[in-house]
């Protein structure tokens, strides 16, 4: 990119495979089944942040992307300055 060169970024898209589906039953009863809950999972490969979408009567919808996925959020870049290294 050269001096003057404006470009635009946009945030990524959501992932439909990071939206799973778990059996209530699951769930201890000490969490709120609420749309909007954030939640943490762990298991022996880590952790991961999720939030409730959808609450059925016998599963709970779980969403892992990131908050800002499938949102309208465009960069508007422009080039100011180029260091020759």
């Amino acid at each position: 990119m050269k001096p003057g060169t404006r470009s635009r970024l946009s945030f990524r898209r959501k992932t439909h495979t990071a939206i799973f589906t778990v059996a209530r039953a699951q769930v201890p009863d000490s969490i709120p089944l609420k749309v909007g809950t954030p939640l943490q999972l762990s298991n022996e490969q880590g952790a991961m942040d999720v939030v409730i979408t959808e609450v059925g009567p016998e599963e709970i919808t779980l969403d892992a992307n990131h908050p800002l996925a499938g949102k309208e959020l465009v960069f508007e870049i422009e080039v100011v300055d180029v260091a020759n290294k």
